[in-house]
């Protein structure tokens, strides 16, 4: 009886240290999905807007051309609308003033306004694969969508 009794300690001391081992093992899974899963999608998100911009492609002056001219351009607080090839009206903040601009070789259109203290500015302007854009100004990429360029005067 003593024997049997043992054995039956036993099974239950091993059945029992089988149930803590797999919640432990669940609690660290858990644990670990709680805390790497928000910090892997983060990253995922981050990795995709670099290898867009990574793999935009230059446009040429006729391209920008192309899809500037007789269109207006988004801003984040206006636009600007491309007249001619060299004409255009920037509408920010409200305000609007008529300035010259051009295309260059380096995929960028570059204008000077007073709006923006004065300076040059150029704004990069890249292809994606996927029909949209991507704009560059210091430093910073922004995804442009085809469908943000409206047709016209859109302001």
């Amino acid at each position: 009886m003593e024997i049997h009794v043992r054995g039956l300690q036993h099974a239950i001391s091993t059945n029992r240290d089988n149930y803590t081992m797999r919640i432990m093992t669940m609690q660290k899974s858990l644990l670990f999905a709680a805390i790497c899963g928000p910090l892997l999608t983060g990253c995922a998100s981050v990795s995709s807007e670099v290898d867009e911009a990574a793999t935009a492609g230059e446009l040429t002056k006729p391209e920008l051309h192309e899809i500037l001219v007789g269109n207006t351009f988004p801003f984040s607080e206006g636009g600007m609308y491309f007249s001619s090839q060299t004409d255009a009206t920037i509408l920010w903040g409200g305000q609007m003033e008529d300035v010259q601009w051009y295309a260059n070789d380096n995929s960028e259109f570059c204008y000077t306004a007073s709006l923006f203290g004065g300076s040059e500015e150029c704004l990069g302007l890249r292809s994606t694969g996927a029909g949209d854009y991507v704009r560059t100004f210091e430093g910073k990429s922004l995804p442009v969508k085809a469908a943000d360029i409206k047709e016209g005067k859109a302001f």
